[in-house]
């Protein structure tokens, strides 16, 4: 335990603190509030569209004191959030716990952490926005950083969500990204089955990981190959993309692929596709206006990879040190934003550690399975906020004071926020948990006190 964490539930949060846990006690969007000894609540929730919603006001805000305590923003209704939203065949509601995958509603569902992509660990971009000095008590590891264009926000292949469902013709498939102001810049791949060794993914982005089939997606093209041999397979894929949800989905026909009620491994990888030469973008020394900066020796050039499981911080190391002490180990930590094995994996360029075994029995039957979401302990979770002020993030509103033109509304610009919680693995008492807000300092970001 750190020497300065409280006893008790605790949530750190970025930006404001404050005015995010006073929209978060209220609602968290579509998820399932904190309340009661675990979260989510298992079997207690809403798990599908149009399902009624759970009922917390006994345990919810007061109502009968006049005038009510706290800001007004407390007790409004949840914001509208468009990413967290189903349209079509869609009915699961997201799980807003990173790093987590479920069975609900005929889907298979995964939540990634945000703010997440940093690429590969190589050869740091010199002009890096997100320089050691931003976060020197929570660095990241990944070196990779974003072409200068604002279309791409510093969050084009941001990986926030991914789901699976089987349809009477066909497997659909869709991601929710960070940022898609143009979904012709992002792309992503997803490697279907198996194989005896690690194969190349297609179209220049450096990595490679068993499969039987490689499924590229940038804007609304699509292609299927065999892995083997390169071989296009039809029919084609289709792609439909929703600009206001951020999300891209595929749907593979039956007559190229049919899972039927297999177990299947799947790895998906998200990138910056390149409009002129074909393929993914590729990295250099430093970020230009129209190419990503922070090479890594493998040149790996996606941004963010799912099925990961982080490690937390063990903060036995820093009891008792210097804050320069502190600024040494946090990097040697690195686990800030969760990416620190994605950097190392990407950096090797073999991403077989990263995947899932989807069941198609389970998805065909409805099967509900929330095994793999975690109720406690140290958790990563996404709330919904009811203020934005565009898509991705913007280093030049790191608060600090770094210029009179740029307001401290936080880096992360975006309406979905991250935060950490940490729910004991007890009982609650008769009267609920406590909360301690835990806001981290300066020079550090919302996992700065997770583990």
């Amino acid at each position: 335990m750190h020497p300065f964490a409280p006893r008790g539930p605790q949530a750190v949060f970025p930006r404001y603190g404050l005015a995010l846990a006073a929209l978060w006690l209220a609602a968290c969007g579509n998820s399932e509030p904190l309340t009661g000894s675990v979260a989510p609540v298992v079997g207690a929730t809403a798990k599908c569209q149009g399902d009624a919603a759970p009922d917390f006001s006994a345990r919810s805000l007061p109502v009968a004191l006049s005038p009510r305590p706290g800001p007004e923003a407390l007790y409004l209704p949840p914001p509208r959030a468009p990413q967290l939203e189903n349209t079509g065949v869609w009915q699961a509601l997201p799980l807003l716990v990173s790093g987590a995958a479920s069975y609900r509603c005929g889907e298979f569902v995964y939540q990634d952490w945000l703010y997440d992509d940093h690429g590969a660990a190589g050869v740091p971009d010199p002009n890096d926005p997100q320089g050691s000095t931003s976060y020197l008590f929570s660095p990241k590891v990944g070196t990779l950083t974003y072409p200068t264009d604002p279309v791409y926000a510093n969050n084009a292949g941001d990986l926030v969500e991914f789901r699976v469902r089987p349809l009477a013709d066909a497997t659909a498939f869709r991601l929710t990204l960070g940022t898609l102001k143009d979904a012709e810049r992002s792309a992503f791949t997803i490697a279907i089955g198996d194989s005896p060794a690690p194969v190349a993914w297609p179209h220049a982005a450096n990595v490679s990981s068993p499969a039987e089939l490689l499924l590229t997606v940038h804007g609304t093209s699509a292609e299927l190959i065999r892995a083997a041999d390169g071989m296009a397979l039809s029919p084609a894929p289709t792609v439909a993309v929703d600009l206001e949800r951020l999300q891209v989905e595929v749907r593979l026909p039956h007559a190229a692929w049919n899972p039927q009620r297999q177990n299947v491994r799947l790895a998906v990888g998200v990138g910056l596709w390149d409009l002129a030469a074909g393929e993914y973008l590729q990295a250099g020394s430093t970020a230009s206006a129209s190419a990503p900066g922070g090479l890594s020796a493998g040149g790996a050039a996606l941004f963010n990879v799912a099925f990961r499981k982080e490690p937390v911080t063990d903060f036995s190391a820093f009891s008792g040190r210097t804050i320069g002490d502190a600024a040494v180990l946090a990097k040697t930590q690195a686990n800030w934003f969760r990416e620190r094995l994605q950097s190392e994996v990407l950096a090797d360029g073999d991403l077989s550690p990263f995947f899932a075994m989807v069941d198609f029995a389970k998805l065909a039957d409805g099967a509900s399975d929330d095994s793999q979401v975690p109720s406690t302990g140290h958790i990563n979770r996404i709330m919904a906020s009811r203020y934005t002020f565009g898509q991705g993030a913007d280093n030049l509103k790191e608060c600090g004071g770094v210029s009179p033109a740029y307001p401290c509304d936080g880096v992360y610009i975006g309406q979905l926020q991250p935060y950490s919680v940490y729910i004991p693995a007890v009982a609650a008492p008769a009267s609920g948990y406590g909360l301690t807000l835990l806001l981290h300092a300066l020079s550090a970001n919302y996992n700065q006190y997770l583990g």
